[in-house]
């Protein structure tokens, strides 16, 4: 009876663990396979993909390799 008390709150969080896992490794996929085209800027000053909704840095930095790369 001990055993199955430890054993079902150590299977929950097995389980949540496995969840937060799954969807981290989504959202890598995800952030790894976007062009980030179109971003928008945020009261920080940093520059953020609207498709992914990666930070991309710096909004300055950003432009200027824009820029650089469009020339």
């Amino acid at each position: 009876i001990q055993v199955i008390g430890i054993a079902i709150p150590i299977v929950i969080m097995m389980i949540m663990f496995l969840i937060v896992i799954i969807a981290t490794i989504k959202e890598t996929i995800k952030q790894a396979r976007c062009k980030h085209v179109y971003y928008h800027e945020t009261r920080a000053c940093d520059a953020v993909c609207n498709h992914c909704g990666k930070n991309l840095g710096f909004i300055g930095t950003v432009r200027k390799e824009r820029a650089a790369n469009s020339a």
